[in-house]
């Protein structure tokens, strides 16, 4: 699942805090900082509270989602539509799983189209100091690489730049390219532009099953301490 995704997931709270730390994984993977299940169980007390929910809604939202129907359908689309036109490229299902990923943040931008400042002006709310203890006392990242990428993160604000079929499609391979090590080509653009155009008719459907998985998941977490 992908940022804005994430962020939507734990919007219902008003916990700056918690809100950061739902997106907190992925950053800190770009970051190349691991937040590890047993690290996590070291964290005790208020100050880093807010962070540890959100981290842990966040690994239940993938856990769930990776294993959903959404998934499943949203990696078919993009490989039945997309797939003959990307011959000899190498890690297909990333791309496709990638891909869906990306859509999905951009079908909920389409839909709620403030989310996305909603999403950045939150996160620009982080405290670097308390960031960076948390980083370095139950991450090991002693070089700051965390709070640096975050910084880096929201002041980029390229989520918005999804709603352009253009930006979209070069985004997206860009981060292909750059994750599996490939040299990115300008010519994958358009086959994702014109996927982008097909897929259009299954818009409405992928939100609905989107709302069904939300709500599934919100009642998990819900429940989960009982």
């Amino acid at each position: 699942m992908n940022y804005l995704a994430h962020f939507l997931l734990a919007a219902p709270s008003n916990d700056d805090d918690f809100l950061i730390g739902s997106l907190l994984p992925d950053i800190a993977r770009r970051a190349n900082v691991q937040i590890s299940s047993n690290r996590l169980k070291e964290v005790q007390g208020q100050l880093y509270s807010g962070l540890k929910s959100g981290i842990e809604l966040h690994w239940m939202a993938d856990k769930k989602f990776h294993q959903s129907n959404l998934f499943n359908l949203g990696v078919a689309l993009w490989k039945v539509h997309l797939e003959k036109r990307f011959p000899g490229v190498e890690r297909k299902f990333f791309l496709f799983h990638l891909l869906f990923e990306m859509w999905l943040d951009r079908l909920l931008l389409a839909r709620k189209p403030e989310s996305g400042t909603d999403m950045y002006d939150t996160l620009a709310l982080a405290d670097p100091e308390t960031l960076g203890l948390f980083s370095s006392h139950h991450l090991g990242d002693r070089s700051q690489q965390l709070v640096q990428t975050f910084q880096g993160f929201v002041k980029r604000k390229f989520i918005l730049e999804y709603e352009h079929e253009a930006s979209f499609s070069r985004i997206s391979t860009e981060v292909f390219a750059y994750v599996t090590q490939q040299p990115w080509q300008e010519k994958w653009q358009q086959p994702v532009i014109d996927t982008l155009e097909e897929l259009q008719k299954f818009e409405t459907d992928v939100l609905y099953i989107w709302d069904e998985f939300k709500a599934d998941l919100m009642s998990d977490w819900n429940n989960r301490a009982s």
